[in-house]
C-alpha cells in the first residue's frame, strides 16, 4: 500500500547487550503538522491505534513527500545541510573544514542558491564537493536485525538524483558505496564532447566475479540520452531482479521512465547482476571513496563537479507514478516537516493522541544566562572564531562577546546549548552561513531569551533564519524570490485577514546599554509619518552594547516596519510540498482585486483530509494565536522544564 506521509518513532533497545537506535513505522489515522518558523515552536497532534506504545519524552518524525514513502531509506535534498530525512538518520560525519581550522563540524559539501531564470531549481540550493572537504561521508548503518544496511543494495532498489553539471568540468561520480575492493555500486556523470553521459559501474559482493559498467551513451540496450552543462538532470538507477535499468531524464522525453537509457542483465556463465551489492562500508555523496581504515572511509576523489539538488534512495523499486512524480513535480525544500518529542497523550479505548513539539523549541524556550555562558573563555565542541580580518581578534568571555559576526554568537550559543541535549543523540543544533556575512559587532552580552537574540542579530545583518526539522539552522538572505514560479491564484482560497500593525513603528526609541551605560538613540520616518500617522515605540535592547551596532539596528527595525503590513491565508486542497518559510510568493484573486507579492511565514499540512494552510506577511500572533498558545502552555505545566527536547 502506497503511503506519501508516514510517522516513524525512534527509540533505543538492548540488542546483544547493546544499545541501538531503533526506527519504526506507526500507523496514523490523522495528523496535523504545523511549522511557524520564529514564531512559535513547531508541532504536531497524531492520532494512532491504542495499541501503539507512546511515552512522554518519545522521538517521533514526520515524513511527507511527493513519492511514496514507504521503502524510502535516504533523502539529502541539500538545502544547507546534507542530513538524512528519511528518518533514518544516515547523516554525514563531521569533517573538518580545509581553510577554517575551526570549522569541524563541515559536512564535506558548500552550498549555493540557484538565481538561474527558467532553471527547475531556482530559489533552492544545490550542494557542490570542493576542496574544502571530501564530498558527504555517510557511515553505514543497520536495522533492527543488525546485520540489514540501512542504504540496503541486496535486493531491489530504487535511486533517483537531481543533479546539474557545470559548463567546462569533467562531471564526477554522484553517489557512491564501495568497498576497498570495488564491491558495491557507483552512479556518476562522464563528459564527453560538452555533453553528459550518466554511466553506473556495479560489482556484487560474490568473490571472483569482477564488475560492470554502462552508461545512457547508447550502446548498452537503450537509446541514447544525454544532458548539457548548467541544466539540471534526472538520473535514475533501478536494480529489479537481476536486471539493472539506468535513465538520465533530461526533460526533452514524452514519458520520463520509458525504455531504459542503459540496461544490463547477466548471464549464468557471468552473473554480475545478481547476488548482494550492499557493503558494510560508508557511503559517500558527491565523490568516491579512494581510502579506508576498515570500513570508514578515510581518502576520496572523482569529486562531482556541478550541483547536487536532492538524491532519494528505496529499499525496492518505486512504482511508475512516484517516479513521474520525483521528475516533474516542482523542487521540495523539505521532506520531513517535523522531528520532535512526545509532550502530551490522551488515550481513549481505540486511539490515541500523540502531542509532538519540534526539537527547535530549545531555541524558542531557552534563556542564556551564566549557567549557559558560564564565566572565563573556556570553549566547548562547535564553538570557534575566526579572524575576520588582520586586525581583529574575536572572542567571548562569559556572555560577553568582541568583535564577533552574528554567526559566531549564535554558533557558540548552540555549542554551550548542545552540551545540555544529552537525551537527543540523533539532534544537535548548528548553524552554516549561506550568505558570507562579514558584519561584526564590536561588543554584544549575550544575555536573555535567545530567540530574542537571533531576531536582534538578524535585524542587524538584514537576513533571515530558517531552521530545519534536524536542528540545521541556516542564516540566508530575506524573503527567498520565487514570486515568478510560485502563484496561488484561483485554484487556491485566498483570503486577505486584514492590516497588521502590531509591528509597525515610524517613530523609533532603542534602549541599548552602549560601553555598559544606559542609553537610548531615535530616529523616526516623517514620510511614514505623514502617510499613516504616528506609530511610536520603544524597544528595550540591553544586549547591544556597541555603538555602530545600536544604529545600524535602529535603522534596519525602522526600515523594516515603517509599513502597516497585510497578512494572507492561502488554503490548498492538496498537500503541498513545495513550500516552506521565508520564499517569497505571488497571490492572486481577480475577484478579491489581489496581485501582491508576500514572504510565508508559517504552514500547516493536515492528513489524510490533504489540505495545506499558508499563512504569510510579517506578523506576530495575534490575539487569537496567543490565546491558543496561552492554552497549550497551561497543558504543558505537567511536563518538565529542562532545555532537553
Amino acid at each position: 500500500m502506497k503511503s506519501f506521509a508516514k510517522l516513524v518513532k525512534e527509540d533505543t533497545q538492548d540488542i546483544g547487550g547493546s544499545d541501538v537506535r531503533i526506527v519504526s513505522t506507526v500507523p496514523m489515522d490523522h495528523a496535523e503538522i504545523a511549522r511557524d518558523g520564529l514564531r512559535a515552536v513547531d508541532s504536531g497532534i497524531f492520532k494512532v491505534p491504542s495499541r501503539i506504545s507512546s511515552l512522554i519524552g518519545d522521538e517521533y518524525k514526520y515524513i511527507q513527500d511527493v513519492a511514496d514513502a514507504t521503502h524510502l531509506r535516504g533523502a539529502y535534498l541539500f538545502q544547507g545541510s546534507c542530513l538524512d530525512e528519511s528518518g533514518y538518520n544516515n547523516d554525514p560525519v563531521n569533517q573538518t573544514h580545509s581553510t577554517l581550522s575551526g570549522f569541524t563540524d563541515y559536512d564535506g559539501l558548500d552550498y549555493t542558491l540557484t538565481t538561474t531564470a527558467n532553471n527547475k531549481f531556482k530559489g533552492f540550493y544545490g550542494a557542490t564537493a570542493t576542496s574544502n572537504g571530501k564530498g558527504a561521508i555517510i557511515p553505514n548503518k543497520f536495522l533492527k536485525d543488525g546485520t540489514t544496511n540501512t542504504l540496503d543494495f541486496s535486493g531491489d532498489f530504487d535511486i533517483f538524483c537531481w543533479v546539474e553539471p557545470e559548463d567546462g568540468e569533467q562531471g564526477g561520480v554522484i553517489f557512491s558505496k564501495i568497498n576497498s575492493s570495488g564491491e558495491g555500486i557507483t552512479i556518476k556523470l562522464n563528459m564527453s564532447s560538452n555533453q553528459f553521459a550518466a554511466s553506473v559501474t556495479i560489482e556484487n559482493t560474490t568473490a571472483g566475479v569482477g564488475s560492470r559498467s554502462f552508461s545512457t551513451q547508447g550502446s548498452d540496450g537503450g537509446s541514447a540520452s544525454w544532458c548539457q552543462a548548467d541544466t539540471p538532470c534526472l538520473v535514475r538507477l533501478q536494480r529489479k531482479g537481476i536486471t539493472f535499468n539506468l535513465w538520465l531524464v533530461n526533460g526533452s522525453e514524452s514519458i520520463p521512465f520509458g525504455a531504459p537509457n542503459g540496461t544490463y542483465t547477466g548471464t549464468a556463465s557471468y552473473p554480475k547482476s545478481s547476488g548482494s551489492f550492499s557493503v558494510p562500508t560508508d557511503a559517500t555523496i558527491g565523490s568516491k571513496a579512494s581510502a579506508w581504515s576498515t570500513n570508514t572511509v578515510t581518502s576520496t576523489n572523482s569529486k562531482f563537479e556541478g550541483k547536487l539538488y536532492s538524491i532519494r534512495i528505496y529499499s525496492n523499486v518505486l512504482d511508475s507514478a512516484s517516479s513521474k512524480q520525483i521528475f516533474s513535480s516542482r523542487p521540495i525544500p523539505l521532506i520531513m516537516k517535523l522531528a520532535g518529542t512526545v509532550w502530551k497523550i490522551e488515550s481513549s479505548i481505540d486511539q490515541k493522541k500523540i502531542y509532538v513539539k519540534g526539537f527547535g523549541k530549545v531555541i524558542i524556550d531557552s534563556v542564556i544566562s551564566d549557567i549557559i555562558l558560564p564565566s572565563g573563555s573556556t570553549y566547548v565542541t562547535g564553538e570557534w572564531y575566526r579572524n575576520l580580518s588582520p586586525a581583529t581578534s574575536p572572542s567571548r568571555s562569559g556572555k560577553t562577546f568582541t568583535i564577533c559576526s552574528s554567526v559566531e554568537i549564535i554558533r557558540s550559543i548552540f555549542a554551550h546549548l548542545n552540551q545540555t541535549l544529552i537525551n537527543s543523540p540523533n539532534f544537535k543544533l548548528s548553524v552554516r552561513d549561506l550568505t558570507s556575512v562579514a558584519n561584526t559587532i564590536n561588543s554584544y552580552e549575550g544575555s536573555g531569551n535567545f530567540l530574542e537574540i537571533i531576531n536582534q542579530l538578524m535585524t542587524i545583518v538584514d537576513k533571515s533564519f530558517y531552521v530545519s526539522p534536524r536542528g540545521k539552522c541556516i542564516i540566508e538572505d530575506n524573503d527567498i524570490d520565487l514570486t515568478d514560479t510560485l502563484k496561488f491564484g484561483k485554484l487556491y482560497d485566498v483570503t486577505a485577514d486584514g492590516y497588521d500593525d502590531s509591528m509597525t513603528v515610524n517613530d523609533l526609541y532603542v534602549s541599548t546599554r552602549i560601553s555598559g551605560s544606559f542609553n537610548i538613540i531615535h530616529d523616526s520616518d516623517t514620510s511614514s509619518i505623514d502617510l499613516i500617522g504616528l506609530y511610536s515605540k520603544r524597544i528595550f535592547t540591553p544586549q547591544i552594547t556597541d555603538a555602530a551596532a545600536a544604529i545600524i539596528f535602529r535603522n534596519k527595525f525602522l526600515t523594516k516596519h515603517a509599513v502597516i503590513n497585510t497578512r494572507y491565508t492561502i488554503v490548498a486542497p492538496a498537500l503541498i510540498d513545495f513550500v516552506r518559510e521565508n520564499f517569497r510568493v505571488k497571490v492572486t484573486n481577480t475577484t478579491k482585486n489581489l496581485d501582491v507579492n508576500t514572504t510565508i511565514k508559517s504552514i500547516t499540512w493536515t492528513y489524510p483530509e490533504g489540505k495545506t494552510t499558508i499563512e504569510t506577511g510579517d506578523f506576530l500572533l495575534d490575539a487569537f494565536d496567543i490565546e491558543k498558545t496561552s492554552a497549550e502552555a497551561i497543558s504543558n505545566l505537567v511536563t518538565d522544564t529542562n532545555l532537553n527536547p
